[in-house]
């Protein structure tokens, strides 16, 4: 269980800085064919190990919610940094 705990901190983190990356430069699009890209294995790994269909869903879902959430995470923080001058 300790393993798959940092597997999935380690990938979180990843994906975190994938985005931040992809935010930075300014380019959605880079960012959301990632986020499909990952969908789309996580929904292949589902179907391989023969999962219910509820389960591929909100696996697959997480990672898009994910996504979602880190890159309004970032904007905030980046149009926080622009009228402040610093990180809020």
């Amino acid at each position: 269980m300790a393993h798959a705990m940092i597997t999935q901190a380690l990938g979180t983190f990843l994906l975190a800085w994938i985005i931040g990356v992809t935010a930075e430069e300014s380019s959605l699009q880079l960012a959301t064919l990632v986020a499909l890209a990952i969908a789309c294995l996580i929904k292949a790994n589902g179907l391989l190990a023969k999962k219910k269909r509820a389960a591929i869903v909100v696996e697959t879902a997480f990672v898009l919610a994910m996504v979602v959430v880190m890159i309004l995470a970032h904007a905030v923080v980046r149009s926080c940094h622009l009228i402040y001058g610093s990180i809020c």
